[in-house]
Formats: structure tokens, sequence, C-alpha cells
């Protein structure tokens, strides 16, 4: 591999800015064909709700009982 430092780049300049597109609309579009709109919650999102609820009812019925 050559790593002659030109123009301030090595390696041939990658980095993590996104290159330019002709359509940036046909690109979104593909975007959310392939992985999916964001406006629905995750698997993760609802395993999270639960676990959050879980853990406020577990501590809600520890404190009722201590109180009995």
């Amino acid at each position: 591999m050559n790593n002659k430092i030109m123009s301030g780049q090595r390696a041939g300049g990658k980095g993590s800015k996104q290159r330019k597109t002709a359509d940036q609309n046909k690109f979104d579009s593909n975007w959310d064909a392939i992985f999916g709109k964001k406006d629905k919650p995750s698997a993760v999102d609802d395993c999270a709700e639960v676990t959050a609820e879980s853990a406020v009812n577990e501590k809600q019925n520890t404190v009722s009982e201590k109180s009995s």
C-alpha cells in the first residue's frame, strides 16, 4: 500500500464525510426502504420500556410490602 502524503490527505482521503449524491430524494427513499423509518419503535425500544415498567412495579411492590 502506498502511504505517501499527497495534498494533505493520506490513503486516498478516506473519511466519514458523506459523498455528494445526484438525487438526494432517491437516496433518502432507498435508505428508508433498506433500513426502515424511525417513526415506529423497534424491538429494542419495546424491551427497554417493558424492563423499565417492571422495575417501577417491583419497586412499588417492595415499598407496599414494607409498609404493610
